[in-house]
């Protein structure tokens, strides 16, 4: 099954993480009747005021699309300037998650069974498990629960 970018509108494989054709990581999967879309803020040498524009734009984007997990790609911070945009993301989340525009939200690095926050949102959102990004403990993304 293939899905197409949002970007460039060539058909990718549902699996892929990076379309072949435009580089993006703006695609929307599919998984088992759970839309997923994965947008990459991090890494397109923007300031975190220009980040923080970014993350509202395409939250705003994936509520109107009806999607229920955003994957926001934002990089480890291993330069720097990363680690600051995945520290404003992360804040600007939870600011979300208190005035009720999204659900809920996990950093990647707990995005996995044994964590006990985890485990309470798994309870709620049980399709959680359908990400890919499931199990793989990467403090790279944070997602972002839409709709449960």
């Amino acid at each position: 099954m293939s899905v197409a970018c949002n970007i460039c509108g060539n058909p990718v494989a549902n699996d892929t993480f990076i379309c072949p054709y435009c580089k993006s990581y703006d695609l929307s999967v599919d998984a088992k009747n759970v839309l997923v879309r994965r947008v990459d803020i991090g890494h397109g040498g923007q300031s975190v005021n220009q980040a923080r524009t970014k993350l509202n734009k395409e939250v705003a984007i994936s509520r109107r699309r009806g999607d229920n997990f955003l994957v926001i790609i934002h990089g480890h911070g291993s330069t720097g300037a990363g680690g600051d945009i995945r520290k404003m993301i992360r804040a600007q989340a939870h600011q979300m998650q208190r005035a009720s525009q999204i659900a809920a939200f996990i950093s990647g690095e707990n995005l996995e069974e044994g964590n006990a926050a985890t485990r309470s949102l798994l309870s709620q959102t049980p399709s959680i498990r359908e990400l890919k990004e499931w199990q793989k403990g990467n403090q790279g993304i944070t997602v972002l629960i839409l709709s449960q």
